[in-house]
């Protein structure tokens, strides 16, 4: 009866030696607003990202980072209104998923701040829809690449903030049937949230 309870303990043991030390799971989230670029720039959105980081080499950290955010508005208006009638009010919207390679360094004697840069791959959904109406709904995915920086700064051992600006383009496939936006489109957006830190630990000065 007793061996029972001793390979729970054994895969527990291995489990906790082959995960690396001081590794942490940072949730994210986030408001977004647009800046510049082919995509209406007064709207913005809200989203997630979930980030696994390990260290590297004394400051620096390397983490890996899933991103998902709404973004409300998503086009200019004069770049769909050739997909209906004069008078036809027709919505944009998207959701922004993207995968992040990102790398921290720790400021040395300031370590709770901890400027970064990321680049990921992933995909634009986009959704045209006319209130009342389904005639002239469509949807689109586009492959889409992004890179930026930010700043993350610890608060407490569990909570922190962050800020990040990126560019992002979509490459659009221009032959295919049933989009309603034809052309590769990029824009910056900045972002700000907060940080959960899991588990909570406070930051060491690496260096």
């Amino acid at each position: 009866m007793r061996y029972r309870f001793c390979v729970p303990l054994v895969v527990a043991i291995i489990v906790g030696a082959a995960a690396p030390a001081n590794a942490q799971l940072i949730l994210s989230p986030h408001v977004d607003a647009r800046l510049a670029g082919d995509v209406e720039p007064t709207r913005g959105g809200a989203g997630l990202s979930v980030g696994y980081y390990v260290p590297a080499w004394r400051g620096l950290s390397v983490g890996l980072e899933l991103d998902a955010s709404w973004q409300g508005h998503f086009f200019r208006d004069e770049k769909v209104a050739h997909l209906v009638p004069e008078g036809v009010d027709l919505n944009t919207d998207a959701l922004v998923a993207m995968g992040h390679v990102v790398v921290p360094l720790s400021v040395p004697r300031a370590p709770i701040w901890r400027p970064y840069g990321s680049l990921g791959l992933g995909l634009t959904h986009a959704v045209f829809t006319v209130p009342g109406s389904d005639e002239y709904d469509a949807e689109q995915d586009d492959f889409t690449f992004a890179a930026g920086i930010g700043l993350m700064h610890q608060l407490t051992r569990l909570l922190g903030l962050r800020a990040e600006a990126r560019y992002y383009h979509a490459f659009v496939g221009q032959h295919e049937s049933g989009r309603g936006y034809r052309e590769d489109y990029d824009f910056w957006m900045i972002s700000v949230g907060m940080m959960f830190q899991l588990p909570p630990e406070q930051w060491s000065d690496a260096w």
